[in-house]
C-alpha cells in the first residue's frame, strides 16, 4: 500500500479546496504530488521533498483538526515507504540522502 492509501493522510490527498483564500499559492495535494511523479516533472529528489514539505507547512498553518494526526504520520509514512529506495535515489543523485527526512514538527518548510 502506498501513502496515499492510509486513511490518517486522507486530508493531504486533494487540498484544492484549500486554496481558494489564495489561489496564488503553489502547493499540491498529495494526488497532485503522485501524478508530477508519474509525469516526469521533477527534476531531483530534492524538488519532490520540497513540495511534500510545502504541503506540510501549508495543512499546519491552517491549523484545522483534520491535518493534526496527518502532521505526525506523514513524515514516518514517507521514511517507511522511501527506505527500499535509498540506494537507487543515491546512485541517481549524490544529494538526495540530505532529503530522506521530513520535519516532525514546524516549521516544516
Amino acid at each position: 500500500n502506498g501513502i496515499l492509501d492510509a486513511p490518517t493522510l486522507s486530508a493531504f490527498t486533494s487540498i484544492r479546496d484549500r486554496l481558494q483564500h489564495n489561489p496564488k499559492e503553489r502547493v499540491m495535494g498529495l494526488y497532485q504530488i503522485r501524478q508530477h511523479v508519474h509525469d516526469k516533472h521533477y527534476q531531483c529528489f530534492a524538488d519532490f521533498v520540497c513540495d511534500l514539505k510545502k504541503l506540510q507547512q501549508f495543512c499546519f498553518e491552517l491549523n484545522k483538526p483534520e491535518f493534526q494526526t496527518g502532521l505526525k504520520i506523514l513524515p514516518t509514512q514517507f521514511g517507511v515507504k522511501l527506505e527500499p529506495w535509498k540506494e537507487r535515489l543515491i546512485a541517481i543523485d549524490a544529494s538526495a540522502e540530505q532529503h530522506f527526512e521530513l520535519n516532525k514538527t514546524p516549521p516544516y518548510y
